[in-house]
């Protein structure tokens, strides 16, 4: 009789959901389980080679904003044309980037490009997400 008891509170045990497996509790919407990942913003000027391009169409830097699923910007940085990308470590999780191009006076000559809903993972997987810059502000040309 002893045996049946042991034998039946495992089995209720199994059924109650005891687990091995332990649960993660998220500290904000939209965290992974608060570990890092890598984000990699690239860019293209009109599907080319940004290197190549950024001088013809007077970009002098990239501006990239990264911010969370609820609009909270986590991380910002400002990069040369030419390196064609930035890197972010962020807390794994769910994020969204607007990226746009900007001349030698910090003036916007493109919309921004928004990219996302993406899903960060666990280092050392890397998310590339790619914008491709086709349209251009109409710039005033200097008078002589």
């Amino acid at each position: 009789m002893q045996r049946l008891s042991l034998l039946t509170v495992l089995c209720l045990a199994a059924v109650v959901g005891c687990s091995a497996e332990p649960e993660v509790e998220s500290t904000e919407p939209g965290a992974l389980a608060g570990t890092e990942g890598n984000l990699t913003v690239a860019w293209l000027v009109e599907g080319g080679s940004a290197a190549l391009h950024c001088s013809t169409k007077q970009a002098d830097s990239v501006l990239v904003l990264i911010e969370t699923a609820n609009d909270g910007i986590v991380s910002d940085a400002t990069q040369a044309c030419e390196t064609q990308r930035a890197h972010f470590t962020l807390e794994s999780g769910y994020y969204e980037a607007d990226v746009a191009l900007l001349d030698a006076d910090g003036a916007l000559i493109t919309d921004a490009i928004h990219l996302g809903p993406m899903t960060l993972l666990d280092a050392p997987d890397e998310l590339v997400v790619t914008a491709d810059f086709r349209e251009f502000r109409e710039t005033s040309s200097p008078k002589d």
